[in-house]
C-alpha cells in the first residue's frame, strides 16, 4: 500500500509539472509572434500553469473571454486538457444520431444503479425536447426505472411534460447553455425535480459474458436544426 501511495504521489508530481511545462510552453511561443506583447492571452498560460500547482485548493478561475474553470482537485486540471480550456468538466458531446457507449462489470448480478447529468447544447434556456436514448445491452431504459424524480416534469409556467416519450423510447433534455440556468428561470424551470440529473435503478440486469454495456445516443429523429445539437453528458457513474 505504502509503494503504491508513493506510486500516485510520483504521477500527480510528473502530470503537475507537465501541465504547468506546456502552459508555459505555450506562453513563450506566443511572446514570440511577431507584433505580440504581453497581453491576456500570455497571462491566462501563466495562471493555467500556476493552476496546475494549486488546483487542489483553488475553487474556479476566470479570465474574462477567454476562459472560465471551476474546479475543486486535480482531477479537474486534467479534465481541463482533455476538453481543450472550455472549463467544463469531464463532459461527454453526443452529436446528432450518435451514441456513447460505456462497459463494465458489475460486482454481482444484483442491482445497479447508473446516474448521469445530461442536456441538448443549446446557446440560452430555450425549452426541451425528446433525444437521448437509454439502453442497457441493447434494451432501452423506460420510465419505470427513473427513481430520483417524478415522471412528470413540470415548468415554471405550469406546463407539464413527461420526462420519458413512449413513440420514440427517448428521453427528455433540456436546451440549456450550461448546467445551471434551469435552476433559475422564470419560465423553464423544473420545479418538481433536477432538471439535468437522471437516475435509473436497474434490477438484476442481464449480462453478457459478465460485462454490462451502457449505451446514451441522440436519436437523430428530426432534420430541424435545433434537433441537431449536440447532446452533452457528464459525470456517468454506475454503482
Amino acid at each position: 500500500m505504502k509503494i503504491f501511495n508513493r506510486w500516485v504521489i510520483q504521477r500527480e508530481f510528473w502530470c503537475r509539472l507537465a501541465l504547468s511545462a506546456v502552459f508555459l510552453a505555450l506562453c513563450a511561443v506566443h511572446q514570440f509572434i511577431p507584433g505580440f506583447k504581453f497581453d491576456i492571452y500570455s497571462t491566462a498560460f501563466v495562471l493555467l500553469a500556476i493552476l496546475a500547482w494549486v488546483s487542489k485548493r483553488l475553487k474556479s478561475l476566470e479570465i474574462p473571454g477567454i476562459v472560465k474553470i471551476e474546479m475543486t482537485d486535480f482531477d479537474s486540471a486534467k479534465a481541463l486538457v482533455s476538453t481543450e480550456l472550455s472549463g467544463e468538466e469531464g463532459e461527454i458531446e453526443i452529436k446528432w444520431n450518435e451514441k456513447y457507449e460505456r462497459a463494465f462489470s458489475p460486482q454481482n448480478n444484483g442491482t445497479i444503479i447508473l446516474s448521469f447529468q445530461a442536456r441538448i447544447n443549446y446557446p440560452y434556456e430555450a425549452g426541451a425536447n425528446y433525444l437521448l436514448q437509454v439502453s442497457v445491452n441493447d434494451m432501452p431504459i423506460k420510465q419505470d426505472k427513473l427513481i430520483n424524480k417524478p415522471i412528470n416534469k413540470e415548468n415554471a409556467d405550469g406546463r407539464n411534460f413527461l420526462w420519458f416519450d413512449d413513440k420514440y423510447e427517448s428521453w427528455m433534455l433540456c436546451y440549456s447553455p450550461n448546467f445551471k440556468d434551469n435552476y433559475e428561470h422564470r419560465i423553464y424551470k423544473v420545479i418538481n425535480g433536477d432538471p439535468y440529473l437522471f437516475v435509473f435503478k436497474l434490477d438484476h440486469p442481464h449480462t453478457e459474458n459478465g460485462v454490462v454495456k451502457i449505451a446514451l445516443k441522440h436519436n437523430g429523429r428530426s432534420e430541424r436544426d435545433a434537433y441537431r445539437n449536440s447532446l452533452i453528458v457528464k459525470n456517468v457513474e454506475v454503482a
